[in-house]
């Protein structure tokens, strides 16, 4: 959403994402230093210092991923 406000032009008070333009135009290296993202009530992830961490609530089952070295991700 962000960066649909930014390529419009439109009015980013109250939004507390980035927008992906400094990234799209090679003015940053970096965007967050951490993502978090769930689905529903069925999964929870961060993704954090080269590291996956995945958690499905109700099989209570955790995952974690080297992002380098793992091949699944």
């Amino acid at each position: 959403m962000p960066t649909s406000l930014d390529i419009a032009a439109g009015n980013k008070e109250g939004i507390d994402f980035k927008s992906l333009i400094p990234l799209i135009n090679d003015e940053s290296k970096e965007h967050y230093n951490s993502i978090y993202g769930a689905y529903m009530n069925l999964q929870r992830m961060i993704t954090k210092d080269g590291f996956k961490l995945l958690y499905y609530p109700k099989a209570n089952v955790y995952l974690l991923f080297d992002l380098e070295k793992d091949l699944l991700k």
